[in-house]
């Protein structure tokens, strides 16, 4: 036996002392992200460059958690849990699964001490029972397919969860929840913005993979569309804009003039865009795209096919 070190441990006790090692190992997280968070959060480069904190921020938490990962294995071999590589190594990913599904069903990590304790506690547990050398193999697999299911089960939890959040804000407006059916096209990123007071989403085409943050490439490519209540800006064809136009800050009385452009449409120029409108019922619709990328006939046809839907046909998703 090693000097300085306790005999090897197995079975209960062995998950129990990993369990003490993750908690230790989740409170100096903890410590480390405070320190981290409190020290960026003061300089003057932070306060300056919001991007630059966040920058600094997640680069100290990850060096934080390697550093953590390699002391991992020599607290683990002091406390008798051996192998102990195996159980640092296998941690890190169970670690990653829970913190996932912590989010999903809810918890907020930033500055919750317990939490940290808790999932690497269990992490470390998790990982001593499924890597415990002559461990049944049945108890293993069981616990290995556990934390391989519970990954897709917290996204699908924490999807529904966005989507009923969604679907809520979208109803609140007491806007006409409008779907433009245009072939080709699929809604994307809707939403309502300053609380209650518009929706928006994009049509974008089914081409086009989804992205988190869209490029300026796709979104010349894209259909933004704007459901408003009634407003005085809105009288055509003397004064076309909506509540989120870009000359809402004008006297109705200034309002750009438009073009009739069909039935109930009615179109104009906005900088390197082209704006259609129409009216639904108590709504305003304002479409706008590139014209040099989109023919404005394709808007056109997209305000002239606005249907009724679900607020299920209006994912927040790109």
């Amino acid at each position: 036996m090693a000097v300085g070190s306790r005999p090897a441990r197995g079975g209960v006790e062995r998950a129990v002392l990993a369990a003490a090692v993750g908690g230790g190992l989740g409170a100096v997280v903890w410590l480390v992200a405070a320190v981290v968070a409190r020290s960026v959060s003061r300089s003057t480069t932070c306060q300056q460059q919001a991007w630059s904190c966040l920058g600094d921020a997640i680069a100290g938490f990850a060096v934080a958690v390697v550093v953590l990962a390699v002391l991992a294995w020599p607290l683990l071999r002091l406390a008798g849990v051996r192998p102990a590589w195996p159980v640092a190594l296998v941690a890190l990913p169970v670690a990653f699964v829970l913190v996932h599904a912590y989010a999903a069903f809810g918890g907020i990590l930033a500055g919750d001490a317990p939490g940290w304790i808790l999932i690497l506690a269990v992490s470390y547990a998790a990982a001593a029972v499924l890597t415990e050398p002559g461990a049944r193999p049945l108890r293993t697999v069981g616990l290995a397919a556990l934390l391989i299911a519970l990954y897709p089960a917290a996204s699908a939890w924490n999807g529904r969860q966005q989507a009923d959040a969604n679907a809520a804000s979208l109803e609140a407006t007491h806007l006409p929840l409008l779907a433009a059916e245009l072939p080709g096209y699929r809604i994307a990123q809707a939403g309502a913005e300053n609380p209650g007071e518009w929706i928006t989403y994009r049509l974008v085409p089914d081409s086009a993979p989804p992205e988190l943050t869209p490029s300026a490439t796709s979104d010349q490519q894209d259909i933004y569309v704007v459901i408003s209540h009634p407003s005085p800006l809105f009288a055509p064809p003397a004064h076309c804009a909506s509540d989120t136009s870009f000359t809402t800050d004008l006297p109705a009385a200034d309002g750009p003039p438009c073009q009739p452009a069909g039935h109930g449409l009615w179109t104009r120029p906005e900088g390197a865009l082209v704006a259609v409108f129409t009216s639904y019922g108590h709504a305003v619709v304002e479409l706008d795209a590139n014209p040099a990328v989109i023919p404005v006939v394709t808007v056109e046809r997209a305000a002239e096919h606005l249907v009724p839907s679900g607020a299920s046909a209006f994912p927040d998703s790109p």
